[in-house]
């Protein structure tokens, strides 16, 4: 489950007072953007994963995104021809309900990781060459004037 929740937080968009375009990123999104690399924890049913993917991660409500319905898992199944064991099926559901969880409690600007630390998640030379071409630009547009 802890895979499931660092993929919803990686793509939750944290809600800001002023939206900016870099601010409308997903955290991944701005992770990478950033010269980082998404830290994943491991796991060690893979094939799970690609059948929750090939689902779809979540099902649509009118509110957004809500957990797999038991019926969709169910008819994936048997469209696929892949039988799943119940704990299999159990645990593609508490898949979806985690990552819905985190998609929308990434919202919050503050929700720290479920797995790692922020810290890591970017590329000291990227973020201040960043800052270096941000400082060269503000002064060629003083001297401009």
């Amino acid at each position: 489950m802890l895979y499931a929740k660092q993929l919803g937080w990686f793509h939750s968009v944290p809600k800001f007072e002023k939206p900016t375009k870099e601010k409308l990123l997903s955290r991944g999104e701005k992770i990478v953007s950033n010269g980082g690399t998404p830290l994943m924890p491991e796991c060690d049913a893979e094939y799970l994963l690609e059948y929750w993917q090939s689902m779809g991660l979540v099902s649509t409500g009118s509110m957004g995104a809500i957990q797999l319905t038991s019926n969709e898992i169910k008819a994936w199944s048997e469209l696929s021809a892949v039988e799943l064991e119940p704990w299999e099926f159990s645990c593609i559901r508490q898949m979806s309900q985690s990552y819905v969880s985190l998609l929308y409690k990434g919202e919050n600007a503050n929700e720290p990781p479920p797995f790692g630390s922020l810290a890591q998640e970017f590329d000291k030379t990227v973020v201040g060459n960043k800052i270096v071409n941000a400082f060269k630009s503000f002064i060629m547009a003083g001297r401009k004037t």
